[in-house]
């Protein structure tokens, strides 16, 4: 009989980490104990440390978010293997997928990488582990071989999401104001092929660019949540809610609605993010008849040089309707300005602050533009 063994995934939890509360579920689905570890910066570093030790697992897998502080993470990783860990300790996300030779290069107490998608591949680590071999030769691994570092294939991305387990949640929800706020994916990736887009460098290897889950196994788990947690918001993650298809989306969401009417879910608000150029009155009037109440729109810039010079396929014109069309339907929408890049003119600036003044009772935010590891 295969060993049971004791997992610790160690990242960021400022409101749920879906990531990391999938790669829990499936290492409960393959027999072993697991457990999700707060980490995100250096400040947390002496409890989260002492936390993964307390536990005495023998895998620790590390999900590297952001890379703005990688430094934090490889402090992380030596103060672990300084106060004793001897297990095997991996890491995955964003930052692995693009940047394993550097990280295997400078952080020598990590055994490992987990490239895209991890759900497959660690669960492939685990048995391994529980084998008594160390991981090596599996697609979407990467590992050392003596001096060198050596990278199994690209694995496929799963192309049926229902065969997840449901995400295994942190146990207490997070909530604003009284109200129970949970998270769902609805499906991952993207169709948009913007320049600087961190999701787009992500799947493009992967095989499958975008994919769906259905809305009945995505109705099952919100109305879980609904009567064992008392969630009255959804906060959709889905970096693409809003299919570009207006047809589709307009089936998928009724669908969605139906499916949770079926299960006796009927007074959810929803938040959810769509690009500006699909957002239509039948897309609106959609979104509203389910419970959408907030849509985070991908404005990015008003001005015309700037979208083209990020790889967006809107225009200012799409920016306004957009944000019209959500008013008209009682729907708040907010959305960020990549105010500058590296080659912007203050003219581009100018332009995207009168749009900003024009929405002042909106929510809206001036985001870092940070050149991430595998864009263009």
């Amino acid at each position: 009989m295969t060993p049971r063994l004791r997992v610790a995934l160690v990242g960021p939890i400022y409101q749920e980490n879906l990531a990391l509360a999938y790669l829990r579920a499936v290492t409960e689905r393959a027999g072993h104990q697991a457990t999700v570890i707060a980490y995100s910066r250096r400040a947390e570093i002496d409890v989260a440390v002492k936390a993964v030790l307390a536990f005495e697992p023998q895998v620790v897998g590390l999900g590297i978010a952001f890379q703005n502080n990688i430094d934090d993470y490889l402090a992380f990783l030596s103060e672990l293997r300084a106060r004793g860990f001897r297990g095997h300790l991996t890491a995955g996300g964003h930052v692995p997928t693009f940047c394993y030779q550097e990280l295997l290069r400078d952080a020598p107490g990590l055994d490992s990488v987990v490239r895209h998608d991890g759900e497959e591949t660690f669960t492939e680590i685990l048995a391994a582990v529980a084998r008594g071999d160390v991981p090596r030769d599996l697609p979407g691994l990467v590992w050392r071989d003596g001096d060198r570092v050596a990278a199994g294939p690209v694995r496929a991305a799963l192309a049926d999401l229902d065969q997840l387990p449901v995400a295994a949640r942190s146990p207490e929800p997070f909530s604003v104001g009284g109200a129970v706020v949970d998270f769902v994916l609805t499906a991952r990736g993207c169709v948009g092929e913007c320049h600087y887009c961190s999701i787009a460098a992500y799947t493009e290897a992967q095989q499958k660019r975008f994919r769906l889950r259905s809305p009945e196994r995505v109705a099952d788990e919100i109305a879980a949540l609904y009567r064992e947690r008392n969630a009255r918001v959804m906060f959709v993650q889905d970096d693409l809610f809003v299919l570009p298809s207006e047809k589709r989306t307009v089936e998928r969401v009724g669908a969605l609605k139906a499916a949770l009417a079926e299960r006796g879910v009927h007074d959810l608000a929803f938040w959810v993010k769509a690009r500006p150029e699909t957002v239509t009155p039948a897309v609106c009037e959609a979104l509203r008849r389910m419970g959408a109440i907030h849509v985070f729109l991908g404005v990015e810039s008003a001005s015309a040089e700037r979208l083209a010079y990020l790889g967006r396929t809107h225009l200012p014109l799409h920016n306004d309707s957009a944000i019209a069309l959500c008013r008209a339907h009682d729907i708040v929408p907010s959305f960020n300005f990549m105010l500058f890049d590296s080659d912007v003119f203050l003219d581009d600036v100018a332009v995207m602050l009168d749009m900003a003044e024009q929405h002042l009772d909106l929510p809206w935010n001036v985001c870092r533009t940070e050149v991430y590891s595998g864009t263009a």
